[in-house]
């Protein structure tokens, strides 16, 4: 970071800090006399489900914003400014604060007719708002008092499709599946207008290209005295205008698919020309792709991934499968999808499907500088990517990245070459936006959403003064979306093998120690060939939901498939150095054997538009078994870090209570993570947000290993190494991505330290019982 953003940030802090300071005593700074600061609102109702974060949106003046409900920081940075704007920094204060809210007797009685008309939607047609004001000082409360009265419900619900027997019928098979519209609930015309929709949409997934929602209309019967209201739905007849200029009803008109043209232009900027002086090719019955020179895409392609099919029936969410197909393809910039009615008298819809396109080769060139505790160095990373190889939108990627990075502690008198570290990565995928697999039929890979394929490969060579290592990666891996929200990925073939050769000095001796009995594997040759499969469900994309899910689960097998066939063929084996046991190999390299499973879940909760609670939790296992005494190092779980229990620095925590050396982060991984978070989040000013969390967890190991002692996993005593921390966060949205500082204090820490209690309430030592922690994005 350089001093330029680093003045800044300090700033920011520092004026962060004096407006907490300042909040309770300055509030009132910038209100004239005769006028008052409003300075609360109270929504006082006994109705059921009626929650005041979303009763006080229809409120037209509100208080100014309280970070965490509690301190107004944005009034406070704006009252730290001073009268005479003229100055930069007064100006820069009043941008990131808020001016205060100066209580408006007409905007009070505003929001009094739109609470009513809120409650009356709602189905309290007698609904009544009283406020009253409460003078302290320079500041008022209001108070808004709502006085229900007995709600109006639907008795009776009936139906009249005026004569449209065929919609009708439609309508009738659907009419409970999602619907809302119920006797005995409350006469809400929120329910009413979400019927419309869902009337509207069922006809128009089914044919119906011309129906909207205002072919559906209610007749409310409310004078039964009894406050019931028997509610008729009404269906519009269509209308058509006939040879004499009258107006004729008539039954809504159902339409089918004709023809349908596919037209890609040769760039994104072409200009669209009659059909005619394209070129074309059938792409299937009534179905011709037009195109310059050459086609964009294959014709199976486009047959494929195209939904909208001649001789079906109008189908409103086949045209939206359509447009996600096309738009998910990389080659395509965007998509355009119209109709023509043909006005003949079977009802045909000719349909026009128009693709523009992407440039299909990039190449990007990146240069970056590090820092790792004063351990200079420099990287340079290429990359070229081909984005419609075949003419169907496979994604060919090269990437190569050299780096090297200067080792400052090493001693003095050795050369530049012993004390630097080099790395070279190379790595290719290939990417095709459908399932290449054998035996799947063309209607499977039609009806799957959002498929790909990814073949990679990767080859990392790191040279240090004590040894060379070089890391073999090839994958294969499928991915699909099968609902919204839904995706999932199975990770067919997955080899790793490492080769550590040219081991120099006495680097190897000194790993033979058992409390690196963990890491001795990795700087040694070994072999993980592993397959795994993950679903995940996330609806952090919908803009309906105010409150967030989250929850994915993943399962890897390892070596599996290498030990059958190694006690089939009996293949070599070689003596594991940890537990002095016979090992299978291939080509003299063992491989591992394992299981490992992983379930998360994080709940994202609504308070109002500036605060949230958000709730998370992972449980990780893994077991080895068969060919593996341990999991390999780089497939463990660690503790502690940005996104763990972040009392704890990354890899300092656990297993369970062991006790370390301050820097053995090798033998504190395990086989089981339990983390479980708790965070508020409230928008502060300008682009800055706090938090405030509780983290709990710890990892253990599945086996009592020698080199952790106390850090196997035990029902009877997992409760007391459960450790917890609690902290403060900033965080600064710069709206493309998200940067957050963190500082965690341990509140519980589990291990047995000599001369330390567990609960940290005294004896607090900065350097061991805090961390701080800087990152890229939310922890969940």
């Amino acid at each position: 970071m350089n001093r330029r953003y680093s003045n800044i940030l300090v700033r920011v802090v520092f004026y962060t800090v004096l407006a907490l300071l300042s909040v309770s005593c300055s509030v009132t700074k910038y209100v004239p006399e005769g006028q008052y600061l409003l300075d609360q609102v109270d929504i006082r109702t006994n109705a059921p489900g009626m929650k005041s974060a979303e009763l006080e949106t229809y409120l037209t003046q509100q208080p100014n914003f309280r970070a965490f409900g509690m301190a107004r920081l944005r009034l406070g940075t704006y009252s730290l400014s001073g009268r005479d704007t003229s100055k930069r920094r007064n100006r820069w204060l009043r941008r990131m604060g808020e001016p205060p809210v100066l209580y408006d007797e007409y905007q009070t009685l505003r929001s009094d007719k739109k609470l009513e008309q809120y409650f009356k939607t709602k189905g309290y047609l007698n609904a009544e708002v009283y406020d009253s004001v409460v003078y302290s000082g320079k500041k008022v409360k209001v108070i808004y008092k709502v006085e229900e009265n007995t709600p109006y419900r639907i008795r009776n619900i009936s139906y009249d499709y005026h004569n449209d027997t065929l919609l009708g019928s439609l309508i009738k098979r659907n009419r409970f599946s999602t619907t809302k519209l119920v006797s005995g609930n409350l006469f809400d015309t929120d329910v009413l207008n979400a019927e419309r929709d869902r009337i509207a949409n069922i006809a128009r997934r089914n044919g119906y290209y011309y129906f909207t929602k205002d072919y559906v209309s209610y007749v409310a019967d409310s004078s039964l005295r009894s406050h019931q209201v028997d509610l008729t739905l009404l269906l519009k007849p269509y209308t058509i205008k006939a040879d004499d200029d009258n107006v004729q009803e008539t039954q809504h008109p159902r339409y089918m698919i004709g023809n349908v043209n596919v037209l890609t232009l040769p760039t994104s900027s072409s200009t669209v020309r009659p059909l005619g002086t394209y070129a074309s090719d059938s792409v299937a019955s009534n179905v011709v792709l037009y195109y310059e020179k050459r086609p964009l895409l294959r014709p199976k392609m486009v047959r494929n991934n195209l939904r909208v099919i001649p001789g079906m029936w109008y189908n409103s969410g086949f045209v939206n499968q359509t447009y996600t197909r096309f738009s998910g393809l990389g080659i395509i910039r965007s998509a355009e999808i119209t109709f023509r009615d043909l006005k003949t008298e079977d009802n045909l819809l000719e349909c026009d499907v128009l693709l523009a396109p992407n440039k299909a080769h990039s190449f990007s060139l990146d240069l970056e500088g590090t820092n790792s505790s004063g351990d200079l160095g420099a990287a340079v990373t290429g990359m070229l990517q081909h984005r419609n190889l075949f003419h169907g939108s496979e994604l060919l990627t090269f990437k190569a990245r050299g780096a090297f990075e200067e080792v400052t502690g090493k001693s003095r008198d050795k050369s530049f070459e012993e004390k630097v570290i080099w790395e070279f990565d190379a790595s290719t995928s290939l990417t095709f936006p459908q399932f290449v697999f054998p035996f799947l039929s063309n209607d499977f890979r039609r009806r799957v959403n959002n498929s790909q394929t990814e073949f990679a490969l990767a080859y990392n060579d790191q040279r240090r003064w004590e040894y060379d290592r070089r890391i073999f990666t090839a994958s294969e891996t499928y991915s699909w979306t099968a609902r919204r929200f839904f995706s999932y990925s199975i990770d067919a073939l997955n080899v790793n093998y490492v080769d550590v050769h040219d081991v120099r000095g006495d680097f190897r001796e000194r790993y033979k120690d058992p409390k690196y009995s963990v890491l001795l594997e990795s700087y040694n040759d070994h072999l993980i060939v592993s397959s795994g499969a993950s679903m995940v469900y996330d609806n952090q994309s919908s803009r309906m939901r105010l409150d967030k899910w989250m929850f994915k689960v993943s399962v890897e097998l390892a070596g599996n498939a290498l030990y059958g066939l190694g006690r089939m063929f009996d293949f070599e084996q070689v003596l594991d150095t940890t537990t002095h046991s016979l090992r299978y190999a291939v080509g003299g390299v063992p491989f591992a054997q394992y299981v490992k499973g992983l379930g998360e879940f994080a709940y994202n909760k609504f308070l109002d538009e500036k605060n949230r609670m958000v709730f998370h939790g992972r449980l990780g296992v893994e077991v080895p078994y068969g060919n593996a005494y341990m999991v390999p190092f780089e497939k463990r779980f660690f503790g502690g870090g940005a996104n763990g229990v972040r009392g704890w620095s990354v890899r300092t925590l656990g297993p369970g209570s062991a006790l370390f050396d301050r820097e053995d982060f090798v033998s504190q991984s395990g086989n089981i993570e339990l983390t479980m978070n708790a965070e508020y989040r409230s928008k502060l000013f300008w682009i800055m947000e706090g938090a405030a969390f509780l983290d709990a967890g710890n990892i253990w190991n599945i086996r009592d290993y020698d080199f952790a002692p106390g850090g196997v996993f035990d029902f009877k005593n997992v409760w007391k190494q459960i450790a917890l921390s609690y902290g403060l966060g900033l965080r600064f949205d710069f709206k493309y991505f998200l940067c957050r500082l963190d500082m965690g204090m341990k509140c519980y820490d589990p291990k047995d330290e000599p001369g330390r209690q567990k609960w940290r309430f005294s004896n607090i030592k900065w350097k061991d019982d805090f961390a701080l922690h800087f990152a890229i994005g939310y922890p969940f």
